[in-house]
């Protein structure tokens, strides 16, 4: 499974439109994902696998969900 974090220019004043990770990732056993991202980003997360993909807008300040848990691969 592929996953990529990229800033979305703009949307804070921490982004800079960098891809922040960019690797091959193994879910655990249940099929959650985990990833530890800087705090105070606004970021495109997508995740690929055998040609499926699925992405969601995240954030990390200090109001922002610390778990996602509704990402679906279509």
């Amino acid at each position: 499974m592929n996953s990529a974090v990229r800033n979305q220019r703009g949307r804070s004043d921490t982004a800079t439109g960098d891809t922040l990770i960019e690797e091959p990732r193994t879910t655990y056993d249940n099929g959650f994902l985990g990833l530890w991202l800087p705090r105070d980003i606004s970021a495109i997360l997508t995740i690929n696998h055998e040609g499926r993909s699925a992405t969601a807008p995240i954030s990390t300040g200090e109001q922002d969900l610390t778990c996602l848990t509704t990402m679906q691969l279509a």
